[in-house]
């Protein structure tokens, strides 16, 4: 399965970065032809924000899996085995994996 992992930090790089470059927008609708091409440019631009800050991550989900295990679940489980012997960030990261399986 393909998903896009979300996190806090991805959000904040991403909402830092427009508010950086907001005059690539203004600029838009300034020097658009037509509404079509304003719109295509628009597209394009968000397009690569999206593939740029949420990456495409793909996982493999079984049958075999229970049910609570999604993408994003499995993701997590498969980070926390990977930081072994950093107790703080492995209780952080098992809350927000129950919390996710609560959901």
């Amino acid at each position: 399965m393909t998903f896009r992992q979300c996190s806090l930090t991805q959000h904040a790089l991403f909402l830092d970065f427009l508010s950086e470059h907001e005059d690539i927008f203004n600029t838009l609708f300034d020097h658009a032809i037509d509404t079509q091409s304003a719109y295509d440019w628009f597209y394009s631009i968000a397009y690569e924000l999206l593939h740029y800050f949420y990456p495409k991550q793909t996982i493999t989900v079984t049958s075999r899996d229970p049910n609570y295990i999604t993408p994003a679940v499995k993701s997590k489980l498969r980070r926390k085995n990977m930081h072994k012997g950093r107790i703080e960030e492995d209780s952080a990261l098992a809350k927000r994996i129950g919390e996710d399986i609560n959901i």
